[in-house]
């Protein structure tokens, strides 16, 4: 997610609540979170919002969802 603190945006993570330092636009956390890896996840439905892994949490994802199997 992204968080807004006043004037501030903070990219964290939705896994595991790691965040990158704080940006000053929107778009600015959007590109340090591609550039830091992270993996943004478009809503499925009206209802969710986007989410946003990082590397550590998109690799467990990717583990699990394969069955945990190498």
């Amino acid at each position: 997610m992204i968080e807004r603190m006043g004037k501030i945006y903070i990219p964290t993570c939705d896994g595991c609540g790691a965040e990158l330092p704080e940006e000053w636009a929107f778009m600015g956390a959007v590109v340090a979170m591609r550039a830091a890896g992270w993996r943004q996840v478009p809503p499925r439905g009206a209802v969710e919002d986007w989410y946003h892994l990082c590397p550590v949490c998109t690799a467990k994802s990717d583990f699990e969802q394969k069955g945990g199997a190498c």
